[in-house]
């Protein structure tokens, strides 16, 4: 019996199948630092879910978009041509935006990590995101700031970024219907100066909102504090707090940002596994994009094992991103998933308060 299962065996693997899904991210250019976070995330979780239950193998294939419109499209479409069933990424909601149509009229599924902006699930059945979006966390930013009582508000607002503009707009829509306009200022993503916009910001004001990425926020902060000013400041979930600490040093304290996740409020026993098998390869804790990473990988992981994965590859795109689309109540890195079936979208997802401190960050409370 013993050498009959190990030949049973061994004819699974001779006929297994190899099931490729793409991931297509920014692993050069400006946000690199994301995507490379990203990757290092699913290549943890990529060791315990590379084969399906009857014994088919995942193939990832990593494709670098430089955090380029252009870029992405055509990566998509290799990815397609490749024969992925499905994709991991975009990164950022302009970038996801400007696929969309591709993903449309391919009809290959893609589950965003990070992505927030509203649009990018509108008008698809094909385009999933497993993070809060940014009508979620600009109001409660928004009544975070409200809150403690800051009602003169200055947002600085990445014109390049649709994750900015998106954000900056559901934190002053919430600020509108108390009867208050916070003032702003636009700047552009690799912008090196920010003197002339900081010169415009009112000396009493009581915050400054930052929807930008790390980069931006961290060079602000620098020339922010080296002006003297001492109000509050607040931004989303585009902050890598090492990242921000090592543009501005000890100027980047005091800074409260929103998060997907964190390695000492662990929501899952998932990701306990994974932060401890994180940190074993790669000797640093996993931040919150490596654990957005992972969740969407396991979206389609979970999907394709629903599926007859012997079946042609029309089939399969279809069975992946239908049952995408149909995800209740997944165990993930970044807490419970279930996923809208109309609009794309997680449902409860929670959202975490951080402050950086000299000691990196610390977790200040949690919202759903």
């Amino acid at each position: 019996m013993k050498v009959v299962g190990i030949l049973l065996a061994l004819f699974a693997f001779i006929f297994a199948r190899e099931i490729k899904v793409g991931v297509l991210l920014p692993f050069s250019g400006v946000f690199s630092d994301f995507g490379n976070q990203i990757k290092r995330g699913l290549n943890v979780i990529y060791i315990h879910h590379q084969f399906l239950p009857n014994g088919d193998r995942v193939k990832i294939i990593f494709m670098d978009n430089s955090s380029d419109k252009t870029q992405t499209i055509l990566g998509y479409k290799r990815l397609v041509n490749e024969g992925v069933v499905a994709v991991v990424g975009p990164f950022s909601s302009s970038n996801s935006i400007s696929v969309k149509r591709e993903v449309n009229k391919d009809r290959v599924a893609i589950v965003l990590p990070v992505a927030t902006s509203p649009k990018v699930t509108k008008g698809s059945d094909y385009v999933t995101r497993v993070c809060y979006t940014d009508l979620a966390q600009g109001k409660v930013l928004a009544k975070y700031a409200l809150n403690h009582n800051w009602k003169k508000v200055f947002m600085v607002v990445d014109i390049k970024q649709q994750y900015s503009v998106g954000l900056s707009q559901a934190f002053n829509k919430y600020y509108h219907k108390k009867g208050l306009y916070p003032k702003s200022g636009t700047i552009y993503t690799n912008m090196k100066n920010f003197n002339p916009l900081i010169s415009r910001i009112p000396k009493d004001v009581d915050v400054v909102f930052l929807p930008l990425y790390a980069n931006e926020i961290g060079l602000f902060l620098k020339e922010f504090r080296s002006q003297g000013f001492k109000s509050n400041v607040l931004a989303g979930d585009g902050v890598i707090v090492k990242v921000v600490k090592n543009l501005a040093k000890e100027k980047a304290n005091g800074l409260t940002f929103t998060t997907h996740f964190d390695v000492r409020k662990p929501l899952t026993n998932k990701a306990k596994i994974f932060i401890e098998k994180y940190k074993e390869r790669y000797n640093e804790m996993p931040s919150a994009f490596s654990a957005l990473g992972v969740d969407a990988y396991l979206i389609i992981y979970e999907a394709l094992k629903k599926c007859d994965t012997s079946k042609n590859i029309s089939y399969l795109r279809e069975c992946v991103s239908e049952n995408i689309r149909n995800t209740i109540n997944l165990e993930g890195v970044t807490g419970k998933i279930t996923i809208n079936s109309t609009t794309g979208n997680p449902i409860n997802k929670p959202i975490i308060f951080e402050e950086i401190d000299n000691k990196g960050s610390k977790v200040i409370g949690v919202e759903r």
